[in-house]
């Protein structure tokens, strides 16, 4: 696919059906490299565009931004696209009964039984859950670790989840 190597926002936005929004979000969580200038006269190349074709096609196949981060770090842009491969043949409709689609949150639906089919092997250390009561009958179930941003999140969740069931 052959693309223009001097990209404005705009035309970086209209490129790969991203909000201006989203890109600068990108650049602040280090997805995406800061365009060569500043200001209005920033200019964007090929190689962003790609990579934001790259990350909006993960985050289709059910990656999280952070998962994704760590995927391009570990494995750079090539190496991301060759996981798509198998992502690609795994994604599928969440099933409707609840049993089964437990299962298939769970990964129990994959050939690897535990791993999940919408995260990339080895791109994250083992996690744990995080199970919170906030009632007989509620349950807030968390996989840890977080970044202390989303902790501070959740930590505001189960405070105010806390005191609508007490």
């Amino acid at each position: 696919m052959l693309y223009e190597d001097d990209l404005d926002l705009d035309l970086l936005e209209r490129s790969s059906g991203l909000p201006a929004r989203t890109i600068r979000y990108y650049i602040t969580r280090g997805l995406l490299s800061e365009a060569d200038q500043k200001g209005r006269s920033a200019r964007y190349g090929r190689g962003h565009l790609e990579r934001l074709l790259l990350i909006r096609e993960l985050k289709e196949a059910g990656l999280s931004l952070d998962e994704i981060g760590l995927g391009l770090k570990k494995y750079g842009d090539d190496g991301m696209r060759k996981q798509l491969g198998p992502m690609r043949t795994e994604r599928e409709k969440p099933p409707d009964d609840a049993l089964a689609y437990a299962r298939w949150a769970q990964g129990s639906a994959t050939k690897e039984p535990g791993r999940s089919s919408r995260s990339l092997p080895a791109t994250q250390p083992e996690a744990t859950w995080k199970r919170t009561v906030l009632s007989p009958d509620v349950e807030l179930h968390v996989r840890q670790p977080l970044d202390s941003r989303t902790q501070k999140k959740v930590d505001e969740l189960v405070r105010k989840a806390e005191d609508i069931f007490s």
